[in-house]
């Protein structure tokens, strides 16, 4: 840091007039006027154009319907610190902020105190006075705008705040010819926020909305704040401040899981035959952990804190909201009620809205229970999972069971000499978000907010999500286990710090995309080398005998373009609700895909171990292609997509290897992994030519190597696997000694022993198989006709050229 002070002659009057300047290890300097505007911003020395309006500190009393107004206040110098604080009686509150220098940024923590007594809504902004107009906002990875005329951001709707709407990065930037200029906030400050440069006002800022109040007992009518102010080379833009910010905040992207591989929803993988072929990896449930862990398969027992379900199984049709709240009255009223105990966890947990009711929402679904059918009606309570909540005394609460029940499932496994890999969280935001319980806020970790319409703080009620994976984090990483999480990206980015491995479930109709590149690109750019797993679950119309494979194949594509594990978990109906089957529990249905995993699944794996790097120092001469690099030097991958529909894109592609880290002078053997392609590249003075011919909705991912030999050797790695794999299956088969009895049936459930129904009466047939036994592949299958009805079994089998086939099939009918 430098301070620079002076006196100057001001006309007649003669005071002394100072400015603090704060400088980055890596050339960003800001200097602060004595009553706290910055004054000027610069890059390595060169001055960022700037303009004369308010900045640095700007309060906001939303409440009141105000505007902003600089804060007021001093400066002061404390060691290496630059300090404005002060208070501002207009506003009643006090206030401090203190900037202090970084190797690769200037850094920001400050605090607003109220003075009045009351309930408030405000707006803290700290502000750049910075000209950008003419230049770019970069709006995420994928590209941004020219700034030309009125505000510019990238927001979400979040339910809460001045605006309703949150940054959906915690970052942002805007370049011009000066350089580029970026604002963050760090993954663990759970706040509501927003990045935006406006042209009218020339700043560029960040915002935060606090609501201030008694009951935030470890921060009582108090809000912190943190920010980053750093640059970052304008020429990759939103690519480039992402991995800057890495840089700032490392500890927010450790990669913990050392593979990489599909999530398994419920499903006993060992269910599945030939499962290696399918790289299960994330077993989410505890159903089978010693198998998984003797087979190198992760399991994550289930824990949902986030929301107390209220089932109501004697329910036909739908229920209205007035039913709801009576039925939950009569059910606390009656301890010897069916479902008391739910009732309960709502009483203790449920999350209030403005009025002063409980927030719910009423559903149906297969997971409910019925005593009409396979489909029951619910009332779904958004909770507060904070354990702490039960210092109140009401009673048990979501997220002190949720708490016991992580610690009870990994003491009592590794007593029993199983290792608990991790746990699993269905989901980490509640919605709607704003929580009005008062008794709730005392527990608080995070700044208060307020409510867009009420203008009345309100604790936003996915805090207490973070807050409840950030404990269950810490409780894990120590002893080397992980967490993952479903519904992420969700509301906000914050539990991206403490998750190890992030999924979603997609649930499409089958003619749109299965997932969007937009989406795809903020949970790589979120998670950088942690894995990112997916769940297809698309929804068809009448015909459920449909070939997927094209849908298949194109969410496959999509998925290698950022390396993001494409698992599936049911198929729904459009149209009929009765109609749901696990994936993975369908022979039929996995067996007749199986070859298209067994073609993208292991790219992806090797993909994603390489690990996603923002920068790509590589691009297309057709902007339509979108390109993205997976690890450098030796190991580098580029993968190209071309994501429209029905166009072929012929293009060049060029990768700047000097950038790279390509230490060899001549040019790498590169192949396309996904078609099997040798390319052809030119190399002029470091960087490297290929043309790329890409079908619509195609991936091609290229493996650059020093070598034909290392080219080869990523083929022959998984061809030595699956020798294993296939050596294994055989030794099976020729060891089976089970006898094969389809009239079996001790219990008679309709299945003989040992079988399992994996298909639910459709068109009159029942299917039941068993997994472990063989006569001819794939599985002895038992199938029941009713009425006029048909039924299939069918077998994929590779074939070659010139080679004779013999297939059999041993039939038992009645």
């Amino acid at each position: 840091m430098r301070c620079v002070a002076e006196v100057l002659g001001l006309l007649v009057m003669v005071a002394p007039v100072w400015s603090a300047q704060v400088q980055s290890g890596d050339g960003l300097a800001r200097t602060i006027a004595a009553d706290g505007p910055v004054q000027t911003v610069s890059i390595d020395g060169k001055a960022w154009p700037t303009a004369g309006v308010p900045s640095g500190l700007l309060l906001r009393d939303v409440a009141a319907d105000g505007g902003f107004v600089p804060a007021g206040g001093s400066v002061a110098l404390e060691g290496e610190n630059a300090v404005h604080s002060g208070a501002n009686a207009a506003l009643g509150l006090d206030f401090e902020v203190r900037y202090s220098s970084g190797d690769n940024c200037v850094r920001v923590a400050g605090f607003i105190r109220d003075t009045t007594g009351a309930d408030r809504a405000v707006t803290v902004r700290l502000a750049l006075p910075v000209e950008a107009v003419g230049g770019t906002w970069w709006s995420d990875i994928l590209g941004g705008e020219a700034i030309a005329d009125g505000v510019y951001h990238t927001l979400r709707t979040v339910g809460v705040g001045a605006t309703s709407q949150a940054s959906t990065y915690t970052w942002g930037a805007v370049s011009t010819d000066a350089g580029e200029l970026c604002i963050g906030i760090p993954l663990d400050h759970f706040v509501v926020h927003r990045i935006e440069y406006d042209c009218d006002a020339r700043l560029l800022y960040v915002d935060f909305d606090f609501g201030l109040a008694e009951e935030t007992e470890a921060f009582p009518r108090r809000a912190d704040f943190r920010a980053v102010i750093y640059h970052a080379d304008p020429a990759w833009g939103f690519r480039s401040a992402t991995a800057k910010y890495y840089e700032i905040f490392p500890e927010s992207f450790v990669r913990r899981s050392e593979r990489e591989g599909l999530w398994m929803p419920f499903t006993s993988p060992s269910k599945v035959e030939g499962y290696e072929d399918f790289n299960f990896v994330f077993h989410e449930g505890s159903n089978q952990m010693g198998w998984d862990e003797a087979h190198q398969i992760l399991s994550f027992p289930y824990v949902s804190p986030h929301w107390a379900m209220f089932w109501m199984p004697d329910v036909k049709d739908k229920p209205t909201p007035e039913f709801v709240l009576k039925r939950l009255a009569e059910t606390l009223d009656d301890e010897q009620a069916r479902y008391h105990q739910q009732a309960r966890l709502v009483a203790t947990s449920g999350l209030m809205n403005a009025e002063g009711g409980y927030h719910f929402r009423i559903g149906r679904a297969h997971w409910a229970p019925s005593d009409f059918g396979s489909v029951g009606w619910f009332a779904n309570f958004p909770a507060n999972s904070d354990p702490d909540l039960e210092q109140l005394g009401a009673g048990p609460t979501t997220g002190g069971n949720a708490w016991r029940a992580v610690q009870r499932v990994v003491e009592s496994n590794e007593a029993k000499g199983v290792f608990v890999d991790g746990i699993y969280f269905d989901g980490v935001d509640e919605r709607p978000p704003d929580n009005y319980n008062r008794a709730q806020w005392r527990f608080a970790e995070s700044p208060l907010t307020f409510g867009t319409d009420t203008k009345r703080p309100c604790m936003c009620g996915p805090f207490a999500s973070y807050k409840f994976v950030k404990r269950v984090a810490e409780y894990l990483h120590p002893t080397g286990r992980l967490t993952m999480a479903n519904g992420v990206p969700a509301q906000f980015p914050f539990a991206y710090q403490y998750l190890d491995v992030t999924g979603r479930e997609l649930e499409p109709p089958i003619e749109r995309d299965p997932v969007s590149i937009g989406l795809l690109a903020m949970s790589r750019t979120f998670s950088h080398h942690k894995p990112c797993v997916y769940l297809y679950k698309p929804r068809l119309e009448e015909r459920f005998d449909r070939d997927l494979s094209p849908y298949l194949t194109d969410y496959m594509n999509r998925c290698l373009l950022y390396a993001a594990e494409p698992s599936l978990f049911k198929i729904f109906s459009n149209t009929n609700d009765e109609f749901y089957f696990s994936f993975f529990e369908r022979p039929d249905w996995y067996n007749k895909y199986r070859p298209i995993f067994i073609d993208y699944v292991p790219l992806v794996r090797e993909l994603g171990l390489a690990g996603w790097e923002p920068v790509p120092h590589a691009s297309a001469a057709d902007e339509r292609v979108l390109v993205e690099r997976f690890g450098s030097g030796e190991s580098l991958f580029i993968v190209a997509n071309n994501p429209e529909k029905s166009a072929t894109i012929a293009t060049t592609l060029e990768v700047d290897l000097t950038a790279l880290g390509w230490a060899s002078g001549d040019a790498p053997k590169v192949a396309d992994l996904a078609s099997g392609a040798r390319l052809a590249p030119r190399l002029e003075r470091g960087t490297l030519g290929l043309d790329l011919v890409l079908p619509p909705r195609r991936s091609a991912v290229l493996a650059f190597r020093p070598s034909l030999a290392s080219l080869a050797g990523l083929d022959l790695a998984e061809a030595v696997r699956y020798d294993e794999i296939a050596q294994g299956r055989i030794k099976d088969r020729i060891e089976q000694r089970l006898p094969i009895d389809f009239e079996y049936d001790p219990d008679g459930d309709g299945d003989p022993a040992g079988f399992t129904h994996y298909m639910e009466p459709a068109g009159g047939v029942d299917y039941t198989s068993d997994a472990e036994v063989f006569h001819s592949a794939p599985r002895s299958t038992r199938v029941l006709l009713h009425n006029k009805s048909r039924a299939t079994q069918s077998v994929r089998i590779p074939v070659q050229p010139g080679r004779t086939y013999r297939m059999s099939a041993w039939v038992k009918a009645d």
